[in-house]
């Protein structure tokens, strides 16, 4: 399969299961006792109180994965065919999550503080800030993959907020 062609199969099945997550984290919360606690000053109840919990994006995590793993099992099959100077083939493999990415993804998310009309891309100046205090190293590709996949939640969110405003409207 192309990239083009992996696009078209799993693009839409991630908006909707995302969605998906977001109507169910919506359907489940009391806004009055949200805003209750909010007003009391209480963010950590808050956020307990919208039951945010990771589970309400499993599917969105198995449509990610099944995306991931396609792309990599097609990007592994048009390596070229080599061998070792001993003879023995060099055998390629794909796996398929990056825990350092999605670490670094999450810590980086959850310092910095909403955008005034949704969230901000993560700068690569962010990251080298967080690199800095943290004294963690961290190699381009992950920094690359930590930005796209930032970039696809951030535009994730603004489909979604905008859906809300759509439906508010009607």
């Amino acid at each position: 399969m192309t990239f083009d062609e992996l696009l078209a199969k799993y693009e839409p099945a991630h908006a909707a299961a995302f969605r998906q997550a977001l109507e169910e984290i919506k359907s489940g919360i009391v806004l009055r006792v949200v805003v209750e606690r909010l007003e009391r000053g209480d963010i950590n109840s808050a956020i307990e109180a919208m039951h945010l919990e990771p589970e309400a994006f499993s599917a969105l995590e198995v449509a990610l994965t099944e995306a991931l793993n396609a792309g990599g099992i097609n990007a592994v099959g048009e390596l070229p065919n080599l061998s070792e100077p001993n003879g023995a083939r060099v055998i390629w493999r794909f796996g398929i999550r990056n825990p350092v990415a999605e670490a670094i993804l999450r810590e980086l998310r959850q310092a910095q503080p909403p955008g005034f009309s949704g969230p901000v891309p993560i700068s690569n100046r962010e990251i080298a800030a967080w690199c800095q205090l943290t004294g963690n190293i961290v190699r381009r590709e992950e920094v690359s993959l930590v930005r796209a996949m930032d970039a696809r939640f951030c535009t994730e969110i603004e489909a979604e907020t905008e859906a809300i405003r759509a439906r508010e409207v009607n």
